[in-house]
């Protein structure tokens, strides 16, 4: 077995390579502060970091098959905090796909890179839809909705190259339409107050 102890002081960023075997390296990178973390059976393949000495808690996982990449983070809970995989990882490193979870364990946002534009939805930590929108990875494009935490819209539009465009409607808490708001090239030519 092979262990490596990791330390990251608050007052520095650590990035570092250790050498485990004759040929395996690892090179390590955290912008995590005040943070201790554990490497367990370290392989160029697969590897496990863990938050405490005895490997009951883990940290993330690394797991790599046909130079495709999967990284999984966890809080200290044990529940998933962020999933990603990422396939040419040696020489392009495409990201496919992405989830980030709560510490609840509820979803909070849904990422596939397969599409474009993008469509991404977040979540409040209660589940409900927080936001959605169309995305070409640099600015809004389309359709945009928010919603309160309650589960109401809060407002409705369409982006243009990352300027608001045509009608936009905005809703209070309780889900009443309160005022209704007119664009062209992200400027506002007119707004309605609902009465």
């Amino acid at each position: 077995m092979k262990t490596i102890f990791l330390f990251l002081s608050s007052s520095i960023l650590a990035q570092s390579t250790y050498k485990t075997d004759i040929f395996d390296t690892i090179n390590i990178r955290y912008n995590d502060f005040d943070s201790c973390y554990y490497l367990k059976d370290y392989n160029l393949k697969d590897w496990d970091v863990y938050y405490d000495s005895t490997y009951s808690n883990i940290a993330m996982s690394v797991r790599i098959k046909n130079d495709t990449c999967c990284f999984i983070n966890y809080y200290k809970n044990g529940k998933p905090k962020r999933f990603l995989v990422i396939s040419n990882y040696s020489t392009k490193r495409k990201e496919e796909q992405e989830k980030w979870w709560y510490e609840n364990g509820q979803l909070l946002v849904a990422v596939d890179y397969n599409k474009f534009p993008r469509n991404i939805v977040n979540y409040y930590s209660n589940g409900n839809r927080k936001m959605d929108f169309i995305t070409d990875d640099y600015s809004f494009i389309g359709l945009y909705r928010d919603w309160f935490q309650n589960g109401n819209l809060k407002s409705h539009g369409k982006y243009s190259d990352n300027k608001k465009n045509g009608i936009w409607l905005y809703f209070d808490e309780g889900g009443e339409l309160n005022r209704i708001e007119e664009y062209k090239n992200g400027k506002l030519i007119k707004s309605t107050e609902n009465q």
